[in-house]
């Protein structure tokens, strides 16, 4: 299985009044964030819509009006273009930058949609 190249939406914290919605990409060893939105502190909804040839990303502030972050193309993560196979995972997780701490992230749900 080839992890190399991916597409990432998560949120960042930057302090107890603001966090930032975030669309970063890794294609082999190059990352780039190819979008970062700040946003005040409070729960956000992330979308992550697939369509034949795209990727669609979205946040909502409020649960029911998602505003675009932005869109990929799907050919980048493909076996052809990636040279191994890729498939297709989709997870939630949370991380910190230090080593010991005390922040948490709260999952209310997940939903997965197949068409």
């Amino acid at each position: 299985m080839n992890n190399q190249s991916h597409y990432d939406l998560y949120i960042k914290q930057l302090g107890q009044d603001k966090q930032a919605v975030v669309l970063r990409y890794r294609m082999g060893l190059l990352t780039h964030i190819a979008k970062e939105i700040i946003v005040p502190a409070s729960n956000i909804q992330l979308q992550v819509k697939g369509e034949n040839d795209t990727y669609s990303f979205a946040y909502s502030l409020n649960g029911t009006t998602f505003q675009s972050i932005g869109q990929m193309d799907t050919r980048y993560l493909s076996t052809e273009t990636d040279g191994g196979f890729t498939g297709i995972i989709l997870g939630l997780y949370a991380t910190s930058q230090t080593p010991a701490t005390h922040a948490y992230a709260d999952f209310d749900w997940f939903e997965y949609l197949s068409r």
